[in-house]
């Protein structure tokens, strides 16, 4: 909760009641520790003596001091000092601590020996008149306390740190996923840009085949609207995607692209993140076939054996259309794939490209996902 809005709720009625009730359970527990502390010490110098009005009198004497060195040591000096790695102050002030805690103890020592024990030592209790066990009493109850401080600052810093670790999880994953689909997005208007051309180059020769080119266009468009906004699709729903995109393009190359088309495997088993495999296709129609007027060539084959998927697509191009520098990860399109499979296949694929002069190959190893029977079944 941010702090202006945690300081106006605590502003209010309610709010009030609310720090009084989260106040009252502390103070009684502070109260608790600081009754047993008086025991202890009641216990610690009772010993050797039977003038328990002594003792109790001297131990009453004795807490404010124990009281005030714990509380400034625990809710001053440490989170002032040592929690905010300012070391050499936080050491000059403990040190500035003791000696005034040492010489408010001196000064009870004095007026238990004036008053209490009426300027006689063989009076005093045992205990309180000897220095050594004096200090040990009382830096006991404050070392004690001051441990269970930095133990609660400790356990507090790692509440702390997992509470950040989780956002910064949160955020990581919902950056992922906003940035898979503006690659989504990306890969989309790319597609359907490249296939309108394709109709109006169909349209300007009113070809025939004009007819069955939409209708296959709208089973793509279906594919699009329907299940690109899903995690995962049956891989059949992606070759299918695939295969009726080569039928259009080849509707528009006809009898100048030559096709192989492979698929082998139990496929309809399995899931893949949709439009994963179709840039792999369009690049080759786009940056393969674009520019060449000869016989095309295009091979794909889709392999899956014990959950692996062997994706293979090759295709021809003009040498000349070939620079020497070009990247082997041309288009838009292949970048936006890379970029997804980093994100929704860490670790668990293998892209390799190969550009000769005269083919264009893409090879990808994917482990793929058991498919949901269930959840595909409308």
């Amino acid at each position: 909760m941010p702090q202006k809005a945690l300081h106006q709720l605590i502003s209010t009625p309610g709010g009030k009641l609310l720090r009084g009730r989260q106040l009252a359970p502390r103070l009684l527990l502070h109260l608790l520790f600081w009754c047993v502390a008086a025991a202890f010490l009641l216990y610690f110098f009772g010993h050797y003596t039977d003038n328990y009005r002594y003792t109790s009198i001297f131990v009453c004497l004795l807490m404010p001091i124990a009281i005030g060195t714990t509380y400034l040591i625990n809710y001053f000096l440490i989170p002032t000092y040592l929690l905010q790695k300012r070391y050499l102050r936080f050491a000059w002030y403990f040190i500035f601590a003791l000696i005034i805690s040492i010489w408010g103890e001196m000064l009870v020592v004095m007026w238990a020996l004036i008053v209490l024990a009426d300027y006689q030592y063989s009076n005093m209790a045992p205990l309180t008149a000897d220095i050594f066990f004096l200090g040990v009493a009382l830096y006991f109850v404050v070392l004690f306390s001051t441990s269970v401080k930095l133990l609660q600052y400790w356990y507090q810093g790692q509440q702390h740190i997992s509470e950040l670790r989780s956002k910064q999880l949160e955020s990581a994953l919902k950056l992922r996923e906003a940035e898979l689909q503006l690659l989504k997005g990306q890969i989309h208007p790319h597609f359907l840009f490249n296939t309108l051309n394709n109709l109006y180059g169909l349209a300007l020769e009113k070809s025939g085949l004009m007819p069955d080119a939409i209708l296959r266009l709208s089973g793509l468009l279906d594919a699009l609207l329907y299940r690109s906004q899903d995690q995962l699709v049956p891989l059949t729903t992606e070759l299918k995607l695939i295969e009726d995109y080569v039928s259009l393009e080849k509707l528009r190359f006809e009898d100048r692209l030559q096709l192989e088309w492979q698929v082998q495997g139990p496929v309809d088993a399995y899931a893949i993140a949709p439009f994963l495999l179709f840039p792999f296709i369009e690049n080759a129609f786009k940056h393969g076939f674009s520019e060449n007027t000869g016989q095309l060539e295009l091979q794909v084959e889709a392999r899956v054996d014990k959950g692996q998927l062997c994706f293979k697509a090759s295709n021809s191009v003009v040498p000349a259309a070939v620079p020497a520098n070009a990247s082997p990860a041309g288009g838009i399109g292949l970048q936006n794939v890379q970029r997804r499979l980093e994100l929704q296949y860490p670790q668990k694929h293998r892209l390799h490209i190969q550009q000769r002069a005269t083919s264009y190959q893409v090879e990808l190893l994917l482990s793929l996902e058991t498919l949901n029977t269930e959840a595909y079944a409308s």
